[in-house]
């Protein structure tokens, strides 16, 4: 009897963690590895201009892997990393301005922009 009520105890114990880490990390930029469901839903519109030449949405797409209309279902930081990135890596030479627009959860549209030099 008293082993079946440990179990239960340990049992309890882990779902409580995993609950709490959920509610915990939701907005933070790192992920816990769990098993909850993506929380966040944005459109977004993304502007490239490199060297004072405005990009389309294919070389967009070639320079970032993303698209110039797309929805993101992560946290919206995880498209910025991404631009920030690639740029720091690659594109350290070119005069690069970045201008993003986008809606997360219905919050509003926000603005952010990024300018390598």
């Amino acid at each position: 009897m008293k082993y079946s009520k440990i179990k239960k105890i340990a049992i309890y114990s882990i779902c409580f963690i995993q609950v709490c880490l959920i509610f915990f990390l939701l907005n933070k930029e790192i992920k816990y590895f769990n098993w909850s469901m993506y929380h966040i839903h944005a459109t977004y519109k993304l502007d490239v201009s490199v060297n004072d030449t405005i990009l389309d949405a294919g070389s967009i797409y070639r320079r970032y892997k993303l698209y110039k209309n797309g929805e993101e279902y992560r946290s919206i930081g995880h498209i910025k990393r991404k631009i920030i990135n690639r740029e720091e890596i690659y594109g350290k030479d070119d005069v690069t301005k970045v201008v993003l627009i986008f809606n997360e959860n219905k919050s509003g549209v926000k603005k952010w922009e990024w300018q390598n030099k």
